[in-house]
């Protein structure tokens, strides 16, 4: 139960990295940005090609370019920090986010793609819905539910974004 949650929590992570092509759209509203990013994240999620396990480093590469740009790391980095931040050099905090970037790749991606080619065990994400937001002024919060399906069980996750609009851009920096 407890691998399934941490699994689980890594496709949360994963369905919350914004694509280029959402900015692009220029969106002002952070709700439509999450929905555009999960439809785009369950259309590679759902691709059987991508689901062999010689395919494993495109599908995980598929998954990075799509999501990562949602995430703020440098954000995220400070907020870690705290009252230390103050204390940290600029080029220590960029390779504390370059890491933390690279960790969440690695426990969350790496976990969710390698689990999604396993032919003895399979899950599949049925679908997420949004079920609450909130926005005040340049933050938001967007609750959704990740409707999982391993063998015959059902499960729901609950997902919760923290969103900040920075730069014109709504970026997450929790989850």
């Amino acid at each position: 139960m407890r691998r399934n949650r941490i699994i689980l929590a890594g496709i949360a992570c994963i369905l919350l990295s914004c694509a280029h092509s959402v900015w692009a759209a220029k969106s002002d509203d952070p709700v439509q940005i999450i929905r555009a990013k999960i439809d785009r994240t369950l259309t590679i999620i759902r691709d059987k090609e991508l689901q062999k396990p010689e395919s494993l480093g495109k599908l995980r590469s598929r998954l990075v370019d799509e999501l990562e740009p949602l995430f703020t790391f440098r954000e995220m980095t400070y907020r870690a920090l705290g009252a230390h931040a103050r204390d940290v050099k600029p080029e220590q905090v960029e390779a504390l986010s370059k890491s933390f970037k690279k960790l969440l790749e690695r426990v969350y991606i790496d976990q969710l793609t390698a689990h999604m080619v396993k032919t003895d065990n399979p899950y599949s994400v049925e679908d997420i819905v949004i079920t609450n937001s909130e926005l005040r002024g340049i933050f938001a919060r967007i609750n959704s539910v990740a409707k999982i399906k391993k063998n015959s069980d059902n499960a729901e996750i609950q997902m919760n974004y923290r969103m900040v609009k920075r730069g014109g851009q709504w970026v997450v920096y929790d989850i």
